[in-house]
């Protein structure tokens, strides 16, 4: 049941429960830590196209989020890395990263009109 509410989280609990088994590392600071990834991956991107979030509904942007949950932490996972590893550089890319979000917004919109 989990799975199927947060799948990209339990994949992500999943995973470094096996790395910290695997590598006898622990997994009280792995889970932690991925929780956090998961959480600023998804709440980073949502925030960079919260522009286009406020122009559709909120049913609209719930399922934009719901269908595009992989791709929006795979957006998020760059910036997560940099604002954990190199806070000042994630600084000073984030004009960059707002225009990619644009440009990721862009090919999302592209992708459903051409699958419809």
């Amino acid at each position: 049941k989990l799975f199927k509410v947060y799948p990209v989280f339990t994949t992500i609990l999943i995973v470094v429960m096996l790395v910290g088994w695997l590598c006898h590392v622990d997994v009280k600071l792995l889970v932690k830590t991925a929780g956090l990834m998961y959480y600023s991956c998804t709440y980073l991107s949502a925030e960079m196209m919260m522009t286009y979030g406020e122009r559709v509904s909120p049913e609209q942007w719930k399922k934009f989020t719901k269908a595009n949950r992989w791709r929006l932490v795979g957006f998020g996972l760059p910036l997560w890395a940099l604002l954990e590893f190199l806070p000042v550089l994630f600084v000073l890319l984030l004009q960059l990263s707002n225009g990619a979000s644009v440009k990721l917004l862009s090919d999302l919109s592209a992708a459903r009109r051409r699958a419809q």
